[in-house]
């Protein structure tokens, strides 16, 4: 016989706290704070209760295009338009200030470099903590300022840098090119 009902321990109600008043024809859970009723149903003791409303499952319905905008992650209005929302009537601060751009330097020289080879750029990165498998833990970069033109070296040491900021200055050379400008980040590299 299969059962249609949950049965519930005694002793473990027991256990968290709560008396059991048994009766002829009914028991009472006791605790501090509340008070349940059983009634008899043949030789059983039933809990009757009845489950109030899910009120997780209830969301409150909102027309607000400002709403929406910022609980989808701001998109544009037109996506907001092909998902049939309404679009917000005044821009959003957060995005304008996201999509607000400054420039974050200021030219140095105020022109840039008219011809390629002229003024390039070089940094070093590393030591890395797994090398290649030549050994190297360094790279250096070395862009062209015209062209952008990257070429990168690897490195075993630091100290092989300024052979090989020589060897793409010969490069140049050989190529008719004359670099009158290196800039870098002055580190100790």
């Amino acid at each position: 016989m299969w059962l249609m009902c949950n049965l519930l321990s005694v002793g473990k109600v027991n256990k968290a706290g709560f008396e059991v008043i048994f009766g002829c024809d009914a028991a009472t859970i006791v605790s501090k704070t509340m008070k349940i009723k059983c009634n008899t149903i043949g030789k059983l003791f039933v809990v009757q209760f009845q489950l109030g409303d899910n009120n997780a499952e209830r969301c409150h319905v909102t027309a607000n295009g400002e709403v929406w905008h910022r609980r989808l992650g701001h998109p544009c209005n037109q996506y907001m338009k092909m998902l049939d929302l309404p679009v917000p009537k005044k821009p959003c601060s957060a995005c304008m200030k996201g999509k607000a751009t400054k420039q974050p330097f200021k030219n140095v020289d105020g022109e840039r470099s008219k011809r390629v080879g002229e003024l390039i750029f070089t940094d070093i990165c590393g030591p890395f903590r797994e090398p290649t498998l030549n050994n190297e833990r360094y790279f250096q970069v070395v862009i062209d300022d015209k062209s952008h033109f990257v070429t990168v070296f690897l490195l075993k040491n630091k100290s092989e840098a300024p052979f090989r900021l020589m060897d793409h200055l010969r490069i140049l050379k050989n190529n008719d090119r004359r670099c009158t400008r290196i800039r870098c980040d002055n580190a100790n590299e």
